[in-house]
């Protein structure tokens, strides 16, 4: 099964990663308790 449940639609993940989204992007829209968007910008912004 290939299929998740974002933002309340059913999506072909095999598909999303397919067409380029990051895996690391559905991650984070999947987490009950939304993305971290405050440690991915600590370490993003080391590596800028």
């Amino acid at each position: 099964m290939t299929t998740q449940t974002i933002a309340g639609r059913d999506v072909d993940v095999m598909e999303m990663l397919a067409q380029g989204v990051p895996l690391t992007l559905l991650m984070d829209l999947v987490d009950p308790w939304g993305p971290r968007s405050d440690e991915l910008y600590v370490v993003e912004g080391r590596a800028a």
